[in-house]
């Protein structure tokens, strides 16, 4: 007599199907979240980013990195652009903090920097300045296992007159940075002293109405002191 072995219902089917496919399951989900998130710290995603632009701007090389989000996105490009300089831009809503402590190698080191900045976003500190200051440790502790960029300077984000973080969330931040600074070497650059009326408050002229976009001018503005900074010809 044959052994008879129990016939699977419908359920079990579909149960089984479930469970063998988690893992594509997982997978797909993993690729949405990084294609689609800004703030993945994915260096797969960036290092396309990254081959492209360099593809792109085969002749951009330099001294002098540049690493920012919007800020830098928005900023002129063009034959009236300040940045017609020997420095490397790289521009990418990808390109957060801690993507660039994750990716640091292909950020950073692949271009031999002399001089690093990396602009920050006023949601670098509205939104996650703990997740931040962790991000910019991880850099400079990357700086130095790498022995890349012998400057890194970190320019503190836009604030327009409707830039308004609690006075105590300012404050830790601007202390966390000192401390930052002085234990890893890493350079604070406060470019906002430029894009300050006769009262020492933000100029309302050089924001969108909105009153967080620097417009135009307030690049022009501020091209000078960060040229300075950063040695740009």
């Amino acid at each position: 007599m044959e052994k008879e072995y129990p016939k699977l219902g419908t359920l079990n089917i579909v149960l089984i199907v479930i469970v063998l496919s988690l893992p594509l399951i997982a997978l797909m989900a993993k690729q949405l979240s990084i294609t689609t998130n800004p703030l993945s710290s994915d260096c797969g995603d960036v290092t396309r980013e990254l081959e492209a632009q360099d593809i792109a701007y085969a002749g951009a090389t330099g001294s002098i990195l540049i690493l920012g989000r919007d800020s830098l996105i928005r900023w002129p490009h063009g034959a009236n652009s300040p940045w017609q300089t020997d420095a490397m831009i790289k521009a990418s809503r990808l390109l957060h903090p801690a993507a660039v402590a994750a990716c640091f190698q292909r950020l950073v080191a692949h271009y031999q920097p002399t001089t690093t900045l990396l602009l920050l976003e006023p949601q670098d500190i509205l939104a996650g300045s703990e997740r931040t200051l962790m991000a910019l440790e991880a850099i400079a502790a990357s700086r130095t296992y790498w022995s890349s960029s012998p400057r890194f300077v970190v320019a503190l984000p836009f604030r327009g007159p409707r830039f308004r973080p609690g006075a105590s969330q300012w404050s830790q931040f601007e202390q966390a940075m000192n401390a930052i600074e002085g234990f890893s070497g890493l350079e604070i650059l406060d470019l906002n002293s430029a894009l300050l009326d006769d009262r020492g408050a933000p100029e309302a002229d050089f924001y969108w109405p909105d009153g967080k976009t620097p417009s135009r001018e307030a690049y022009q503005a501020i091209f000078p002191m960060l040229a300075q900074a950063l040695g740009l010809k």
